[in-house]
């Protein structure tokens, strides 16, 4: 092809070129603007990110730390002396429906220790075992007051409603009934300030699922 030939060749496909982008300068223009009216989703992710879908150890930092801390050594569980610290396993993270749907939680959960009180409560030992076995610091002795969740209490499934009077998660509450009652009207009543989130009264539910149940202070409320 001669010099002049690819000249126009060339002067075509630039003419085109800025056809093509003159066609579709609109529609870029409207995509940019619905991508700026979007949710900011990375922020979202972070926000699931802090929220803890189960019941950690006595003494565990917020979630996030937590879970940056957590070398996933079991340590604490083998120093529980009741049992109740179990490892999380990745298709229990994907079975309890509780879990979001990013992809890398149930790998960041793999391995992190939770307590399951339908299964075993906390008993709130006095040295925190569990904690002082920690390596990484993300559980630590908790000083003062110690709250690992809140119970909530399901009244359409609970036994009170069908005319029972079933009192054996009042009375296997440690608090007693500062922290889990009976009220006039027949209902068991939590009172979250005082509630430890040990599960005591989830274990002893004679309910399948328990009609109260103990969650993380995040969801509880």
């Amino acid at each position: 092809m001669s010099e002049k030939g690819e000249e126009r060749g060339f002067g075509r496909r630039n003419f085109f070129r800025e056809g093509l982008k003159e066609m579709f300068k609109p529609l870029a223009e409207f995509i940019a603007d619905r991508i700026t009216d979007m949710p900011d989703f990375s922020s979202l992710a972070r926000e699931q990110e802090e929220e803890s879908f189960f019941l950690r150890p006595p003494g565990a930092l917020a979630e996030e730390e937590f879970l940056k801390k957590c070398i996933r050594c079991g340590s604490c569980a083998s120093a529980c002396p009741h049992g109740a610290v179990s490892l999380l396993k990745r298709d229990e993270i994907s079975s309890t429906g509780r879990s979001v749907t990013y992809s890398w939680r149930p790998y960041r959960e793999t391995g992190t220790p939770r307590i399951v009180p339908s299964r075993e409560p906390c008993r709130m030992c006095e040295e925190f075992p569990c904690a002082a076995a920690c390596p990484s610091g993300a559980l630590q002795v908790p000083e003062g007051e110690v709250k690992i969740g809140c119970a909530v209490v399901n009244d359409d499934t609970c036994l009170r409603a069908e005319g029972e009077d079933c009192r054996l998660c009042v009375d296997a509450c440690p608090v007693g009934e500062k922290a889990l009652r009976v009220r006039r009207k027949g209902v068991v009543f939590v009172t979250p300030e005082a509630c430890t989130g040990c599960g005591f009264c989830e274990k002893v539910c004679p309910v399948e699922p328990a009609a109260i149940r103990v969650y993380p202070l995040e969801e509880s409320h």
